[in-house]
């Protein structure tokens, strides 16, 4: 019975000192995890919980790190146009867990050293406006959401600093005529269908790809506005218009965002102020346009004055008819009579005026103040030029019949004060019979001008 219980007792105790020994080999492999191993940073666990936002009702890690400021070295010296350059970041990929990804802006313009970017991709997906209503681009929500949240979500205030805060001119146009835009002071904005086709005359180059995060067709909101509740957009194929119409879209539509952005060589640069309107003339006094379609021939005019934000066009040459072979030949008036009352400056302004152009392209053309010598001011979208407008346009006699037919096909061309032009280029007064006719205009909308000789007719 003891030796029983001796056995019994042996037993125990072997039992306890293999625990025991078990328990320190345990301990002793803990101890050398403590230790670094070379090559390896040990992290310290946060509760990040706090961290989380929602995207499209999943919850995801915040990108704390993209709201860091970081020293980074931001250079804009010695920019060409063509080149891209890598600036601010944006989710792009879709994977929310790597942060965001450097935006790519392409060089397409540049004014005293001073660069505009358009982004090579569409970032995102916004309305033009939230709700069903006729806005600009000064009232947009657009405007807003690219100023404030993309803004702060895309650059740091370091980045910030670069961007130039820069007046913006926007006019309007489209299938459905509006009014033109108040001017606004913005950093961040998109390019209208003038600029659009000016940068980019290739219209496989105008169209942006998408992001990840983009989906759908790559097409991108432009902001010449329309009325209607409509806005201009540039189509998947680059195009811009459709049956001779600009493109447009009812406002809340979801639509691509291809933000566009000036940026200066230093922070907080005074040349900001300098940078002046991103609808800077891209059209000069001698720049050849086409407007219009008279009697089946397209209308090709010579810029002949820019005043402001307004441009006359004067006819490069006299009216045809019949296909474009004979010359238009008009009496001045019936009955003798001066500018404001002739038979012609009714006919240019009737006639001519509904059978020479769209309704869209009338509404583009100003009614303006026309004054002549020797009879009563006239309110006119179409005039004839005055021997002094005509002295000026064209300073020579050779000028003015540079590409207006002579000879026995012409005799000369009015002018809208008691001259004519000659077929010499000679201006004489006391005009009769019928001679040819080569009007005038006044177009406001340098968009429309540079659109619509994107898509020549």
């Amino acid at each position: 019975m003891i030796i029983k219980q001796n056995i019994i007792i042996i037993l125990i105790m072997l039992f306890c000192m293999c625990s025991i020994a078990c328990g320190s080999e345990s301990g002793d492999n803990t101890g050398s995890n403590d230790s670094t191993v070379a090559g390896e940073v040990n992290e310290p666990e946060n509760d990040n919980s706090a961290n989380t936002y929602e995207v499209d009702g999943n919850s995801q890690q915040a990108k704390t790190e993209s709201m860091t400021e970081v020293s980074v070295e931001i250079s804009f010296d010695n920019l060409s146009i063509g080149d891209t350059v890598y600036f601010g970041s944006y989710e792009q990929d879709g994977d929310y867990a790597n942060g965001k990804e450097s935006i790519e802006w392409e060089v397409i313009d540049e004014q005293d050293g001073n660069y505009l970017l358009a982004s090579t991709h569409t970032l995102a997906k916004q309305p033009y406006h939230t709700t069903t209503e006729n806005v600009t681009w000064a009232t947009c929500y657009l405007r807003t959401w690219l100023n404030d949240t993309f803004l702060k979500e895309a650059f740091t205030e370091t980045e910030q600093s670069y961007i130039c805060t820069t007046t913006v001119s926007t006019q309007g146009g489209g299938y459905w005529q509006s009014v033109n835009s108040e001017d606004t002071e913005d950093k961040v904005f998109i390019l209208t269908s003038g600029e659009i086709v000016t940068y980019w005359e290739d219209s496989d180059d105008r169209n942006a790809p998408n992001t990840s995060v983009v989906d759908g067709m790559a097409e991108d909101w432009l902001r010449s506005n329309s009325i209607r509740y409509h806005a201009q957009y540039v189509d998947y194929t680059g195009s811009t218009s459709y049956s001779g119409e600009m493109r447009s879209l009812e406002v809340t539509i979801e639509t691509g965002v291809r933000p566009a952005i000036w940026v200066s060589v230093t922070a907080d640069s005074e040349a900001k102020a300098a940078i002046g309107s991103t609808a800077h003339t891209y059209t000069q006094v001698g720049d050849t346009v086409t407007f219009g379609c008279y009697s089946s021939v397209s209308q090709k005019w010579i810029v002949a004055k820019i005043e402001d934000d307004k441009f006359m066009l004067v006819s490069e040459n006299c009216l045809k008819k019949s296909n474009g072979t004979v010359y238009v030949k008009m009496a001045f008036d019936t009955s003798g009579g001066t500018w404001d009352v002739s038979s012609l400056r009714e006919w240019l302004n009737g006639e001519y005026l509904t059978e020479g152009f769209t309704e869209n392209e009338i509404a583009q053309i100003l009614t303006t103040t026309v004054v002549t010598s020797g009879c009563a001011d006239t309110e006119d979208k179409v005039f004839l030029l005055s021997k002094s407008e005509a002295e000026e346009i064209f300073p020579t006699a050779k000028e003015r019949i540079t590409g207006v037919a002579t000879g026995g096909n012409i005799k000369g061309w009015w002018l809208r004060d008691d001259h004519f032009v000659n077929n010499s280029g000679s201006i004489n007064n006391h005009p009769n019979g019928e001679l040819s006719v080569r009007p005038a205009i006044w177009i406001q909308n340098e968009d429309y001008l540079l659109y619509i000789n994107a898509y020549q007719y």
